[in-house]
This record gives structure tokens, sequence and C-alpha cells, in this order.
């Protein structure tokens, strides 16, 4: 087999050992090491995790400027931070927007449909580059005022005999 290969066995085995490298190399940007060593996220000047005022308050600037789609990642980045500084949802590194609203539609099902919505809004901003709206902050805006007052569900305490 190796001589009907053109380079004979010594091209495969240099082609196997480029595979195998080409296969590390992605496996290190993308894989599980990667994401256990990736940024935190924005931090404040004293290198603490943004507050969700802080959070706010740069949506409130990039929307102001007319940066929508910005905006609007920041302003679901708030809900979400705003979530774990008041115990909705643990602090985890490296949840997504949808496993946020689902979490989080659990502890407040009067929202999860609204969180769903905020969740696939980010989506589509954020990995399909679709541009952000007036209309899109709005809605996140309104969810993120909404969910400030709003109270979790009691936890179920039925138990089955």
């Amino acid at each position: 087999a190796g001589k009907s290969f053109p380079g004979g066995w010594w091209a495969v085995v240099a082609l196997a050992a480029l595979t195998a490298l080409a296969v590390a190399l992605v496996l290190a940007r993308l894989g599980p090491l990667a994401r256990a060593h990736r940024n935190p996220g924005p931090v404040a000047a004293g290198g603490q995790p943004l507050s969700a005022a802080d959070h706010r308050q740069r949506a409130a600037q990039l929307a102001s400027a007319g940066d929508y789609a910005a905006a609007i990642l920041e302003a679901v980045r708030g809900i979400a931070r705003q979530l774990e500084e008041r115990g909705v949802l643990s602090p985890r590194l490296g949840r997504t927007a949808d496993e946020i609203a689902a979490e989080a539609g659990l502890a407040l099902p009067a929202e999860a449909a609204a969180l769903h919505d905020a969740a696939q809004l980010f989506d589509d901003i954020c990995y399909g580059e679709r541009p952000g709206t007036a209309g899109g902050y709005a809605l996140v805006q309104s969810l993120d005022s909404r969910l400030q007052s709003a109270r979790p569900a009691e936890p179920s305490t039925s138990y089955a005999a």
C-alpha cells in the first residue's frame, strides 16, 4: 500500500504526524483545556468581575451611541450577573445564554419564555452576526427590570407516598 502512495511509507508517516499535530492544535484552541483557561470575562478596575449595575451602565452607554447589538449583549450579561448576585443562579464560568435561560426559567417560571427569547436574541447577535435593534434592546431592558423584582418560585416540597 505504501508503494502505491506518492512518496512511499515515509510520506504516509509524515502525513499522519502532520494530521496528529493539526488535531492537537485544534483541541488546544477549542477543546476542554482551552475552556478551562478562558478569561472570566469583563472586569472592573479593581480586577473584580463587573456587577449587574456595571453591565447595565455599559449597555446604556452602548445603546445611546447607537450600538444596539453590543448593548443587547451587555444587557443579557447584566441579567446573568444579576441572577447570580441574587442567588437565583450559582456563579459558574462558561455558562451559555441558553443555559442561563433554562436554569433561571425553572426558578422564575413566569419569565421563562422571555428569558428564552433574550437568550435567542443574544445567540443571534453573538453567533449569527445579526444586527441589534432598538426594539430588541427595549425587550431585554424590560426583562431586566421585571427580573429585578421577580421572586423565585418555591421549590416543590411534595413527597410521593
